[in-house]
């Protein structure tokens, strides 16, 4: 079975990449705390269900995703599926018969793809048709810069 994990461990409280993690993340166990899920805690647990099920663990990552959307398709669903389908062929080098069923997987994705941005994107783009936010963030370069050299001037000017 292959795994892909692709953070460093973080220390989360889950400690699902330890099972699978190339690296000595195991020595890690006892001090990891954080409560943060990684993309490697997704990967690993969606391995694991993936075994019992016998199904591929591609196919339990994008279960995993579609669920966490109430099964709705969207983008991120559809990209995330062609990178997993390039990542088994060109990298994993996948068994023919795996590729194939993945194959036929984006390809009855791809339809659903909606061309152009999302509507949520749409409604960023549009706040910057506001010329007083245009000019916000024009001059926000130079804002920062102004505040960085006061505080070099700050700190130079303090008796030591």
């Amino acid at each position: 079975m292959i795994y892909v994990v692709n953070e460093n461990c973080i220390r989360c409280k889950y400690m699902d990449c330890v099972e699978v993690c190339p690296s000595t993340a195991s020595m890690r166990a006892t001090t990891c705390s954080s409560s943060i899920p990684t993309n490697a805690s997704i990967v690993a647990s969606a391995s694991r269900n993936a075994r019992s099920t016998r199904s591929s663990p591609t196919r339990a990552i994008l279960k995993h995703y579609l669920a966490k959307k109430d099964g709705k398709i969207v983008t991120f669903t559809i990209d995330l599926a062609e990178r997993l389908y390039a990542i088994a062929r060109v990298y994993v080098k996948a068994p023919e018969e795996q590729l194939r069923q993945l194959e036929r997987f984006c390809l009855k994705l791809r339809p659903k793809r909606r061309p152009g941005l999302t509507e949520k994107n749409m409604a960023v783009i549009r706040a910057f048709k506001d010329p007083q936010t245009r000019a916000r963030l024009k001059a926000l370069p130079r804002r920062h810069f102004d505040e960085a050299l006061a505080e070099r001037d700050a700190r130079l000017s303090r008796p030591r």
